[in-house]
């Protein structure tokens, strides 16, 4: 990989491409641009924040009596062409909401429904829609809508990853791994997320299977052996990072983290999509 191999001579890396290569993945950048009126961005096309739009079957997600709050919107035209492994559903629509006012972190099993991720392929018959009424004096979670542009990138594993950890890097090059893998903003589908605090799909597997997940705990204790080796069946689906351009502020510097299990990403079933929130 010509880019990749750049990317590590670079930041003085390059004597790691052997190693490195084989677990790198394939992903997807998002780059957002702030639109001073969403009206001037047509129906369906890919956005950040505003208002989702959404065909008449699909109605705007609720939690706990209030409306979750609109994160983003794909049309995965734009996207089919940079998804090499072709892992995303090439026509339609991929919709992300979030309870923005108690903001769930995923650790605890009973918040999964404090966040949805809806797919349409109705592409014809959408409406631009504000959320429904909402008894609270405000409603938490309207953003600035913002143009999304998309662009292939090559991601690496976090560098507290196991298999970086193996690599015998010297104090510079933990470093410069390190900005390698999680420097300036990051939107991204697919790949490898850039974490913040650690390694997630033990996270998603048990509290989406009801076991509570504390910040803190040691996983190698935990004794369902058969959940704990099935974790590697969760794939990033979509990284969502604080962003002043589009109002995004998860903690203190913090991103959202959208995971899917393998199986349900190969069938194009988004209904059990788990979240994990991640500050400084």
């Amino acid at each position: 990989m010509e880019i990749l191999s750049e990317m590590l001579q670079r930041l003085e890396l390059s004597r790691w491409y052997k190693e490195i290569e084989p677990i790198s993945l394939n992903s997807i950048r998002l780059i957002n641009r702030k639109l001073n009126k969403e009206e001037t961005l047509e129906l369906g096309n890919s956005k950040f924040g505003g208002s989702p739009d959404l065909p008449a079957n699909l109605t705007w997600p609720m939690y706990k009596e209030r409306p979750l709050a609109f994160l983003a919107q794909i049309r995965l035209e734009d996207v089919v062409s940079f998804d090499i492994e072709g892992l995303l559903p090439s026509s339609g629509l991929l919709y992300f909401f979030y309870d923005a006012e108690q903001e769930p972190w995923g650790f605890e099993p009973a918040a999964r429904d404090g966040w949805k991720v809806l797919y349409s392929k109705e592409l014809s018959r959408i409406i631009r829609t504000s959320p429904p009424p909402y008894s609270s004096k405000v409603f938490e979670g309207s953003y600035n809508p913002c143009a999304i542009e998309f662009f292939q990138e090559i991601s690496l594993p976090s560098w507290e990853a196991e298999k970086v950890q193996k690599l015998a890097l010297t104090e510079q090059e933990r470093e410069n791994y390190f900005q390698l893998v999680s420097h300036g903003i990051i939107h991204r589908l697919l790949g490898h997320p850039a974490t913040i605090q650690g390694e997630m799909e033990i996270v998603c597997q048990f509290a989406s299977n009801g076991i509570y997940m504390p910040n803190g705990i040691d996983y190698n204790e935990l004794k369902m052996v058969n959940l704990r080796d099935s974790a590697s069946e969760w794939k990033l689906l979509l990284q969502i990072d604080s962003d002043e351009n589009v109002d995004f502020y998860w903690g203190q510097g913090g991103r959202l983290y959208f995971w899917i299990r393998k199986e349900a990403l190969k069938n194009h079933i988004f209904d059990n999509v788990w979240l994990v929130g991640q500050c400084t």
